[in-house]
């Protein structure tokens, strides 16, 4: 066995030093397949679970008899297939910025400086839109992951259903 350091929440535990990683890092590192990140000490639903099977979701709130929950699954989903969408086209916007940066580079060097303007404006539009973009992204994601905080986890199959 290791010397115990200072630090008793970083010493190495004789099972996992094989890992070569704390005990406390080897327990998130097993845990994190099976659920989604953490926020404030609690554990959510995995988010890839919500866009997979929203079903499996709601009949794991149903089997726990907490139905007020079970539009929650749905707004979720909804607010995700937004962000997600909101995401793309940030990306798409940020890579025709970056293409069209380069034209204008190209447009000053031979002498164009009259297209080159104008076409400083389209990218000064796509900017402002990028931003709004981020602002909407930010907002989705607070509230998605507001909502997943209260969805439970998905039980395991061999806990006995009941009150």
């Amino acid at each position: 066995m290791q010397p115990e350091s200072s630090n008793a929440k970083l010493r190495i535990f004789p099972a996992y030093a094989g890992q070569g990683m704390p005990f406390p890092a080897f327990q998130a590192k097993m845990r994190a397949p099976l659920m989604g990140s953490c926020n404030s000490g609690g554990y959510m639903i995995d988010i890839k679970l919500l866009r997979a099977d929203p079903e499996l979701v709601k009949e794991n709130i149903r089997k726990k008899f907490q139905d007020e929950k079970l539009v929650l699954v749905d707004e979720v989903v909804e607010m995700d297939a937004e962000w997600r969408a909101a995401h793309t086209r940030c990306d798409a916007l940020r890579n025709q910025r970056n293409v069209i940066s380069k034209q204008i580079g190209g447009m000053m060097a031979r002498g164009e400086r009259d297209k080159a303007e104008e076409t400083k404006k389209q990218v000064v539009a796509m900017a402002d839109e990028m931003e709004a973009l981020t602002v909407r992204e930010a907002e989705l994601e607070a509230e998605i992951n507001k909502r997943m905080m209260v969805i439970p986890n998905i039980i395991d199959p061999s806990v006995p259903i009941g009150r």
